[in-house]
């Protein structure tokens, strides 16, 4: 694999030749990604890094910390702190009762992700004045971000269970649904709920249209001054994410979290263990004239104690406007057609 680096002031167009005068010398290999620089490409979109990292740090993983298994997997036993009986009160004349222990024991199993095998004629590049370090490695590596997080929130939906109100696996109530708006009572009651199972807050998930309904609490809610800043600063009157001592992720992945939803999350060390195989690569193969590339991680994610997830929806936000009072199609067309106040329903 041919090795380049950029040294000194070098244009995106200087570096696409010497990019392509590169591919002469590439039969088969991999490229880590390097640092991405300004681009005169238009985007369409701000794209983010994986947030699940931040529930659960992901350690790096080397073959010696694989554990064999018959049907040839690739993971990790781990264990678990084993539950107690608790202890009683006896007479001087008794004796302690006899009990055996044993730890829990689970699996880290490890999975690739993908993007596709991109292909290009390397003679169609040559006129490009765009970074080609951004176009095969910045939004590769933010595909691979996200697909790491829809894995994650697939695992800790199948843990809460789909039926909000219901009851989860576990026996628990881990998908639950508060009426109204996010306001400062329903938002204190929900973060009990991790601690009312003797687990701590960790951190909390939220889409950024759920997050802005702190900003239309008032100042009896906020309490102080704080209101008036959100309205003169914005998020800027924020120093951090954080509320009542409970620090918060902000996303715009909005489908993985949806409106009115907040994912709650207690402590790494009493949740589970994530591990990383093998850091984002990219795969670089030029055949003639053809040059083929795709970027590959192989990671692992489990969540153990399935007590420290939770997941809570605010009624009024759980649709498809985010409950801002926007009105449906059949609601304009009532009002405009039909002189139907649309005022009345909110």
């Amino acid at each position: 694999m041919a090795n380049f680096e950029i040294e000194g002031e070098m244009t995106s167009q200087m570096f696409n030749e010497r990019f392509l005068a590169a591919l002469d010398s590439i039969n088969e290999g991999s490229m880590e990604k390097v640092a991405a620089a300004a681009s005169q490409m238009t985007r369409r979109k701000l794209r983010e890094d994986a947030i699940s990292p931040a529930i659960i740090p992901h350690e790096d993983v080397t073959n010696a910390d694989l554990d064999y298994f018959l049907d040839e997997r690739i993971g990790i036993i781990c264990e678990m702190e084993p539950d107690s009986y608790g202890a009683k009160t006896i007479s001087f004349e008794d004796t302690a009762d006899t009990v055996p222990y044993y730890g829990v024991k689970y699996v880290l199993e490890f999975y690739a992700n993908t993007t596709p095998e991109w292909t290009k004629n390397v003679d169609r590049l040559r006129t490009y004045r765009g970074d080609l370090r951004e176009i095969i490695t910045d939004n590769s590596l933010r595909d691979l971000s996200r697909q790491k997080d829809v894995k994650f929130f697939k695992l800790v939906d199948s843990i809460v269970g789909v039926k909000r109100g219901g009851i989860s696996d576990a026996g628990l109530e881990q998908n639950v649904v508060y009426g109204g708006r996010l306001n400062r009572d329903n938002f204190i009651s929900s973060t009990m709920l991790l601690r009312d199972r003797q687990l701590l807050n960790g951190v909390f998930v939220v889409n950024a249209r759920t997050w802005t309904e702190f900003a239309r609490w008032k100042r009896e809610e906020m309490g102080g001054d704080f209101s008036q800043d959100l309205v003169l600063k914005g998020n800027k009157a924020w120093e951090t994410a954080r509320m009542f001592d409970v620090d918060f992720i902000v996303t715009m992945k909005h489908d993985l979290v949806p409106n009115g939803v907040m994912y709650q999350f207690t402590k790494p060390n009493y949740l589970g263990r994530a591990g990383v195989l093998q850091k984002p690569t990219m795969y670089v193969k030029k055949d003639k004239d053809i040059l083929r590339f795709s970027c590959r991680e192989k990671l692992g994610v489990a969540i153990a104690n399935v007590a420290g997830v939770q997941k809570v929806t605010f009624a009024a936000l759980a649709n498809a406007t985010g409950g801002d009072g926007r009105l449906t199609p059949n609601e304009i067309s009532n009002y405009f057609d039909n002189g139907v106040d649309p005022g009345s329903k909110f």
